[in-house]
């Protein structure tokens, strides 16, 4: 009924004004107030436009129902890996790596597409699983128009050691990938394939910062790939940090005929129910001829790890490295972080490989394991999100205004509205959101 809309558009202008009041004022010296200019502008709007029209108002609910299993404003991590990437160098292979632009503000005439960020440089490689992953902010009353482009570069100048690059506009473009948001939120693995294409533009040339020739666009027919996209939801009730811990490996089971094992460890993070993807976080280095390997210690993120959820599944699988031919798993072990930081696994968690776990049951065989997995001085660091290169939380009027109305009306909303002072809509502008009167 009309009583009962009305009823409900006054209940959500009472909760935010009530948000609005307890909410902490933004730094003076950071946030310049409004000009005279800026007043006749927002006078001169209000005259023309008149009431705002009640009708227009998205309310929260409807956007839950879609995206219930995401927060407003969560940090959404992004892994990619390629298969069959087009091979782009004469004398070597490809030497890939992925950068991210997204058209976040398009729905406001946003200039620049937002910079996410890139994959380390993979060398030589035409089917690259990328460590290192980019992250965005999901805003689900745009979630549908939020297309990500995953550009594909063939990287010539890399620093050797850290496989970073400084400048992306002077390497090859291969193709790019684009992903909308909501469909890959709505999978229920979060994992998408799409195959590289060149479009209508290169994506380095519509990102803030661009000045020159981005580089050339490299030819090529049939495929340039098929990239894989693994989404995950990073939980921020933990604080962001470092986690750190030493592995090693006892009485491993010889794998090799006329030596030892080659061991290494695969770290991977299995996604929360329903889900049953499992996504490649680390991997050790390989130490060769060994049963008693110590692995370097593993320092990533806690979001990397286990998107920081200390409770998140975590797979060790251990591998005998060959050179030339597969790899033989020598077994498998699971646990937490909660697990690791607590200590409770210096004794070894047992890595059991299921192939000869069965083969020695059939037989009427003992088998208790292909040996132990160790672990030693855990250590967990917080550092803040944003020393970390993390995009910052939505702001709490930004989140009021993506999830309850529509753009065009926030700014005479706040200011007229609710009688809230232009400052506080100041916040708007610093966040990018422009209203008609802040173009």
């Amino acid at each position: 009924s009309t009583w009962g809309l009305l009823s409900k558009v006054t209940s959500l202008f009472q909760m935010a004004a009530a948000a609005a009041a307890s909410a902490p004022a933004p730094p003076v010296a950071s946030r310049p107030p409004l000009t005279p200019a800026d007043h006749a502008a927002i006078a001169a709007t209000h005259a023309a436009w008149g009431p705002v029209a009640k009708e227009t108002l998205v309310l929260k609910s409807d956007i839950e129902s879609e995206f219930g299993h995401c927060a407003d404003g969560a940090l959404i991590e992004f892994r990619i890996s390629i298969a069959r990437l087009m091979d782009t160098d004469t004398l070597s292979k490809s030497d890939p790596l992925v950068f991210l632009t997204s058209n976040r503000f398009a729905r406001i005439g946003a200039k620049h597409d937002e910079d996410h960020g890139m994959t380390e440089c993979l060398r030589d490689n035409l089917n690259p699983t990328f460590m290192k992953p980019i992250y965005a902010r999901l805003r689900k009353i745009d979630a549908s128009e939020h297309v990500l482009r995953f550009a594909v570069l063939d990287i010539d100048k890399a620093d050797r050691f850290t496989n970073q690059t400084k400048d992306i506009y002077g390497q090859d473009y291969i193709g790019e990938a684009r992903v909308n948001m909501a469909d890959l939120l709505r999978l229920p693995n979060m994992r998408m394939e799409a195959h590289l294409a060149v479009h209508d533009s290169d994506p380095r040339a519509t990102t803030a910062g661009y000045t020159g020739n981005p580089g050339k666009i490299l030819p090529g027919y049939g495929t340039r790939g098929i990239m894989t996209v693994q989404a995950d939801i990073v939980t921020e009730v933990h604080p962001h940090g470092r986690i750190t811990f030493t592995m090693s490996g006892t009485g491993l089971d010889k794998k090799d005929t006329l030596g030892k094992s080659d061991p290494y460890v695969k770290i991977f993070r299995m996604s929360p129910a329903p889900s049953t993807a499992m996504t490649l976080v680390a991997q050790t280095e390989v130490i060769m001829k060994t049963l008693d390997p110590q692995w370097s210690t593993t320092d990533l993120l806690l979001s990397s790890l286990c998107a920081n959820d200390l409770d998140r599944v975590l797979y060790f699988e251990c591998w005998d490295y060959d050179q030339g031919t597969s790899h033989d798993l020598i077994g498998v072990a699971r646990t937490t972080a909660r697990m690791i930081l607590a200590g409770e696994l210096a004794a070894g968690l047992p890595l059991i490989n299921a192939e000869l776990q069965a083969a020695a049951a059939k037989k009427n065989k003992p088998y208790n394991h292909s040996g132990l997995l160790r672990f030693a001085a855990p250590r967990f660091t917080p550092l803040a999100g944003s020393t970390l290169g993390y995009p910052p939380p939505l702001d709490l009027i930004e989140l009021w205004a993506w999830e309850m109305w529509n753009v065009d009306h926030v700014y005479t909303f706040l200011t007229r509205e609710q009688k809230l002072a232009p400052e506080l809509a100041q916040r708007f502008r610093d966040n990018g959101i422009n209203g008609p009167a802040l173009v």
